[in-house]
């Protein structure tokens, strides 16, 4: 800032100081304390004044430019897009950037089917008119019934793939408890035995590299807020990069400030409008995919 003036908030100093940075990315790393003033964590409401040192980490250095996701199939009733990590499905409230308005208008327009968090990246699947949309909804949660009472699977399911910090033991099996929300701190606690207001999590999951940082496939049976950051946080092996969940120190020490979470797989057994696409599961490779 110039000698002399005023103070104003962090958030704005920022954003005149990152002009190339978009505003989604901005705020994750606010959220993720990934912002410095003078060396120390600030939050978005700091004041700074003529002489602090504000210093960002996370955030993309490219030039400024609009992004084009990745389609991966496409047909008169869906789009399956790749979502990078850091940009939400849907603006929130203050707009910004976010893969739905990153489409081209020729594809608008389009609803989501389900959510990824902000950094998660990967295949989303996006509806383009509302026989297909709440062909999927339901679908959604028809494989989270049918995964809470059987181990098999109906509707539409998807496959994760995560860098862990440790390899789980057994290297293959089921993770399954109780996840139980705490909405005020944005978290769930994973329990043994269900209590009033936990909810069943069950997840598939097969070692594809071990180690000390290891490959993990994760299918969930359920579709829980946090399932998988929990679930393989609980068994002793948490995401790389999650500092929700996971081990701060080890992260710190890879220099991972992003979880490796990557959804990379849709498998459809939809019935309905989507019928057509039983039988059919779409793959992508997510970023630390070890070549076969």
């Amino acid at each position: 800032m110039a000698p002399g003036a005023p103070s104003r908030p962090i958030s704005a100093a920022v954003a005149a100081a990152y002009p190339h940075v978009r505003g989604y990315e901005l705020r994750a790393a606010f959220k993720r304390r990934d912002v410095r003033l003078n060396g120390r964590r600030a939050l978005e409401d700091a004041l700074v004044s003529a002489g602090d040192v504000i210093k960002i980490y996370g955030v993309s250095d490219g030039a400024p430019g609009g992004f084009t996701p990745g389609i991966v199939y496409e047909d008169d009733n869906i789009i399956l897009v790749v979502k990078p990590q850091g940009m939400p499905v849907e603006a929130d409230k203050h707009g910004g950037a976010s893969l739905m308005g990153a489409l081209p208008a020729s594809h608008r327009p389009v609803y989501a089917c389900h959510r990824l968090d902000v950094q998660t990246g990967g295949l989303t699947l996006l509806a383009k008119n509302t026989p297909a949309r709440d062909c999927a909804l339901e679908a959604f949660a028809r494989a989270t019934e049918s995964g809470v009472k059987y181990k098999r699977h109906e509707g539409i399911t998807k496959i994760y793939h995560c860098q862990t910090v440790g390899t789980p033991a057994p290297p293959a099996g089921e993770m399954a408890g109780y996840l139980l929300k705490d909405a005020a701190k944005a978290r769930v606690a994973v329990l043994d035995k269900p209590v009033p207001g936990a909810r069943l999590a069950r997840t598939l999951y097969r070692t594809l590299s071990a180690g000390d940082i290891a490959v993990v496939e994760c299918e969930p049976l359920t579709g829980r807020t946090h399932q998988i950051r929990a679930q393989l946080a609980r068994a002793g092996c948490p995401v790389l990069g999650d500092d929700k969940y996971g081990d701060r120190p080890a992260n710190k020490l890879h220099g991972v400030r992003v979880q490796r979470l990557w959804s990379v797989g849709v498998k459809f057994m939809a019935g309905g409008a989507l019928g057509y696409l039983d039988g059919r599961e779409f793959r992508i490779a997510a970023p630390f995919d070890k070549s076969e």
